[in-house]
């Protein structure tokens, strides 16, 4: 279970995605950009129709790992900004939910 999230982490995760939204000094177009790419993943209206089995669900999937990458560097920087990081992210200089070489192993 080496490099795998945590339920722990997810917490985390959630607790500053929820201060993040909840912040109203946070530009709304940046709280509307990080649902925006949910919304497209579940909406049946897709660039490329999910009728095409594998080609329809790489759209989806590049528009999540964007959102995701976005999501992260967002958040990074909106807790510099606002003095909210905690320890263990200040120490931790690499994102905190990257894939590792290790995530892509198969049991």
């Amino acid at each position: 279970m080496k490099g795998r999230l945590s339920i722990l982490k997810w917490g985390k995760l959630l607790k500053r995605l929820s201060k993040f939204l909840q912040d109203k000094d946070v530009p709304k177009f940046k709280k509307i950009l990080l649902i925006l790419p949910l919304i497209y993943t579940i909406s049946p209206i897709d660039l490329v129709s999910d009728f095409f089995p594998v080609v329809g669900w790489l759209d989806d999937a590049a528009i999540l790992t964007v959102a995701w990458n976005f999501f992260l560097e967002e958040l990074k920087s909106y807790e510099q900004e606002s003095g909210t990081i905690d320890d263990e992210s200040q120490s931790n200089k690499k994102a905190d939910y990257t894939l590792n070489q290790d995530d892509y192993e198969v049991d």
